[in-house]
């Protein structure tokens, strides 16, 4: 039988057969990347590494090769044994073990699998070596791994305080407030900068309680740079943490507490004179509460306020603005019709209109007063012969779909529902 022909006597076609050889020949770098030594692994893992040969100066974060990742628990035993120091002994490692060690623990994390997580959690409890524990425990908060908090809650007694300062950091980003005496009592006894690193995971923990005591260390400090830099971390985790709080208050459907937690996120903004998109986010919240409940002046002296911290820190293409836009509108609304009023809600029609769908879905769903809104001023138009109008708003009732043209985001910030 000629090479050229099948079982059957029959010629196969040139392109079938170079089809056949290829994927026979790849089938060895496929299985490559498995092998700890091999070059294929070697490659995979060096690429976009900070190890990497590279011209010049490298810019931004670099991540492990997505060929790497997706091979996940196949290739963990080599990166495991690299993070161990056990494993594949590459050029580049010699010269940069600790570079390496992180870059193949980022790469374990990356995977995500259920195996990589019991490698970090076992590395996180067992480990002696600082910058393995720092590592696996900050892989472990990244991927928002909770049932570790015990594992990294005992580490606390480390005696070496860069150790604590992490593990400080690692609790209070996966939210483990049932140790926050701890967390708290652990930081206060770290030095400025370790303080400094510590205090980072106060942002995400969610719980104000912490404020007092961390702003008391300050405060003892004498004069400074870093007491003046580390004060306004904590002023900022005193708005945060609020903030966070109410949301939650709010999801739950507390409603009073909720409100509470947003004037003191309010309060601690202003004490500290921040224009963060944060504070404008506690004014919108609580007037948007303020207005449910029909409380119209507060709510618009509030949205006046957010209006003026957005208008500080956000880009004009931010979607909050289009929020307040309307949320303003419709505490105006509140009051009476107007002509400039039908113009606006004429434009809001515009708007989505020509959002996408998903967008438009998102803006009914926040304020589903909308519609019933676009049908009174539809008639308040038609009656006052106001043509332009009429127009935009029948337009937009009677066509459900969307354009392609897309509205500034909606969905970042605090007040997303």
């Amino acid at each position: 039988m000629s090479p050229k022909q099948g079982f059957h006597g029959r010629p196969i076609a040139p392109r079938l057969l170079a089809l056949a050889f290829a994927f026979v020949a790849l089938q060895p770098a496929l299985a490559d990347i498995e092998e700890c030594g091999s070059r294929e692994f070697r490659r995979e893992f060096l690429v976009g590494s900070p190890m990497e040969p590279a011209e010049g100066a490298r810019c931004g974060m670099t991540s492990p090769s997505p060929r790497l990742v997706k091979a996940g628990d196949r290739v963990l035993p080599c990166l495991a044994g690299i993070v161990e120091g056990t494993g594949a002994k590459f050029l580049e490692c010699r010269k940069e073990p600790r570079l390496c060690q992180n870059w193949a623990m980022g790469a374990i994390a990356a995977s995500g699998t259920p195996r990589a997580v019991a490698f970090l959690m076992f590395l996180a409890g067992s480990t002696a070596d600082a910058d393995q524990l720092i590592g696996a425990a900050g892989s472990l908060a990244n991927m928002h791994v909770r049932q570790a908090i015990p594992i990294l809650r005992a580490r606390l007694d480390s005696g070496d305080d860069r150790v604590r300062a992490d593990l400080v950091m690692s609790l209070g980003i996966l939210q483990a407030r049932d140790y926050t005496p701890e967390l708290v009592t652990t930081t206060l006894g770290l030095k400025p900068e370790d303080f400094y690193r510590a205090i980072h995971g106060f942002r995400f923990l969610g719980d104000p309680s912490v404020v007092p005591a961390l702003r008391k260390y300050v405060d003892a400090m004498p004069a400074s740079d870093m007491r003046n830099l580390l004060m306004g971390q904590v002023n900022d985790i005193g708005v945060v943490a609020n903030f966070q709080a109410g949301i939650e208050q709010k999801n739950g459907g507390f409603r009073p507490w909720s409100e509470s937690f947003l004037r003191a996120a309010i309060d601690e903004g202003v004490r500290a004179g921040s224009s963060a998109p944060i504070v404008g986010e506690a004014y919108y919240e609580l007037g948007d509460m303020c207005r449910r409940d029909g409380r119209l002046d507060e709510a618009g002296t509030l949205f006046a306020r957010a209006e003026e911290v957005w208008r500080k820190s956000l880009p004009l293409g931010d979607g909050k603005h289009v929020d307040l836009e309307i949320v303003r509108a419709l505490v105006r609304d509140a009051g009476g019709t107007d002509p400039a009023l039908a113009d606006k809600f004429a434009y809001f029609a515009r708007l989505l209109h020509a959002a996408r769908p998903e967008r438009r879905n998102e803006i009914e769903s926040r304020f589903p007063e909308l519609r019933e809104t676009f049908e009174r001023y539809t008639v308040y138009c038609r009656t006052n012969k106001l043509v332009a109008c009429q127009q935009d708003l029948d337009r937009l009732l009677s066509d459900p779909k969307s354009g392609a043209t897309d509205l500034p985001s909606v969905k970042s910030g605090g007040h997303a529902r």
